[in-house]
């Protein structure tokens, strides 16, 4: 079996994260692959992928547009017809294996071929339904396999429809020839919503579990951010190489131990060991029976550990912000010499929902592609704030964007940056959430009396399903509710 990898410049990094987890899954030998390059795509990057590609097929070929077609659905039309008119010399079938696939088990391109076999017919995929005027009523999804003559059967009809997605213009003629297989799986998706996969689902939402893949099916389409790549690494406790690592930093003081002693404990109990590094950082007033507990702890929640301990703060950095800012400029400082990447400010208050906390917040920094990511503070009470909360990603450089307030001892970090970051920062608020107050059985910014969590009713009424990071919760309650759920 062929299969062509199309590919432009902006989805190399896509397909790159593709390749990697076809050959974490055993490869695909016995098998050739072509990849169908936009002419301009760089060619670094793509003999890149031909090179991670050659670690899984027995034979990787690349072929190139003779000028660039940009936009859709331009591109993707003018990508298949190359690609048809080489499988048409190649006298193969091939298969269409776009960069937003996801194959779902060992041996998938196998149990495709296999399929395509048995079932005799040419064109072989999911058959989608439609009632939208104007649209074919069935048309044959483009992540499918085709047989040679696709160039003839569809090539005139493509070239002709350039403003038309090539599986919808081609509609009339390949329906007539396919077969409906379960193998494949295709969920479009709304419009500019593509699927994203979660460890829970969200009723009414694009988010969705595992649960949602049918056991029959080898092959999804269309998942645009790798997030159901990162699940099914997840449930089999599998590395991701490709992506780069963010550290979680964990400051505590004499005041707050305790706190951080219990938060990491639940992190042991919530999901074991993260293929992770966390940094302690602490000062030397801390209880050295605590600080044991915590080390202990961190090595069960953390493959590696890095310890940051620094002095304790003396005048003029005492008391709020001061200290807090003191303590924040040794961590920006520890990390600038012992990490090369980006790095989460992980408060002893906040606390882990799910299971996939880190990896949800991994994917949705690099998603979000800038160089902060957090919870954006709104207006509370007549003020307009805009300011990203402390508990954040930050770039491994952050001293070069922030230099200036963090030499500002007397007000609060996150506060003073904000003119610098308010454009830098990608809002984390959809899956992390700040509840400083309670009024009226609804979370505030701030202003108010703090959350408490006496019963799972107020865990329900306080935090959405979506949400994976919770801060703050400075009496451990909301800890006791979710080991109680965990527990049942």
């Amino acid at each position: 079996m062929l299969t062509v990898l199309p590919v432009c410049e902006k989805d190399a990094r896509l397909l790159k994260t593709l390749l990697v987890w076809i050959r974490q899954l055993g490869g695909c030998k016995g098998h050739q692959a072509v990849i169908v390059a936009d002419a301009a795509t760089p060619c670094d990057k793509v003999l890149d992928l031909q090179n991670e590609a050659s670690k899984s097929f027995d034979s990787v070929e690349i072929i190139s547009t003779a000028v660039s077609v940009d936009g859709w659905p331009a591109g993707p039309n003018t990508l298949f017809l190359e690609a048809a008119q080489f499988a048409e010399k190649a006298g193969v079938p091939w298969l269409w294996l776009e960069p937003d696939c996801t194959p779902l088990v060992t041996g998938w391109l196998d149990s495709l071929e296999v399929a395509y076999r048995i079932t005799g017919s040419p064109y072989l995929g999911s058959l989608v339904f439609c009632e939208k005027p104007g649209m074919p009523p069935v048309s044959l999804a483009g992540v499918a396999i085709y047989p040679p003559e696709a160039n003839c059967d569809m090539g005139f009809t493509i070239s002709h429809n350039k403003g038309v997605a090539f599986d919808i213009s081609t509609a009339c003629v390949t329906v007539k020839k396919a077969k409906n297989s379960p193998v494949f799986q295709h969920l479009w998706g709304e419009a500019k919503r593509p699927p994203t996969f979660a460890y829970r689902s969200i009723t009414g939402t694009e988010v969705f579990s595992l649960q949602y893949i049918r056991d029959d099916a080898v092959l999804f389409h269309r998942c645009k951010d790798s997030s159901l790549i990162r699940m099914l690494r997840w449930m089999v406790k599998m590395e991701d190489p490709e992506t780069e690592k963010i550290a979680v930093m964990l400051p505590f003081c004499s005041k707050d131990e305790k706190l951080m002693q219990d938060t990491l404990a639940w992190m042991v109990e919530l999901h074991g060991r993260l293929p992770r590094t966390c940094v302690l950082h602490y000062d030397s007033s801390v209880n050295g029976d605590i600080l044991k507990n915590i080390m202990r702890y961190a090595g069960q929640a953390f493959v590696t550990v890095l310890v940051s301990r620094y002095p304790p703060p003396r005048a003029p950095h005492i008391g709020w912000p001061c200290a807090c800012n003191y303590a924040f400029r040794m961590a920006c400082d520890f990390m600038e010499w012992h990490w090369s990447g980006p790095w989460l400010f992980f408060e002893p208050d906040a606390v882990a929902i799910h299971p996939d906390w880190f990896f949800q917040i991994e994917r949705e920094y690099f998603m979000g592609g800038k160089p902060f990511m957090g919870i954006v503070i709104g207006e509370f009470d007549g003020i307009k704030m805009g300011h990203i909360n402390g508990t954040a990603v930050y770039p491994a450089n952050v001293k070069t964007y922030i230099h200036e307030a963090l030499a500002n001892w007397k007000a609060a970090w996150d506060v003073a940056m904000q003119p610098v970051t308010c454009k830098l920062t990608h809002p984390g608020n959809r899956i992390m959430t700040h509840c400083g107050a309670v009024v009226g059985g609804c979370c505030k910014w701030g202003n108010g009396p703090p959350n408490n969590f006496p019963d799972q009713k107020t865990v329900d009424q306080l935090i959405k399903p979506e949400i994976v990071f919770f801060h703050p919760s400075k009496n451990g309650s909301l800890i006791g509710r979710l080991r109680e759920r965990k527990r049942k």
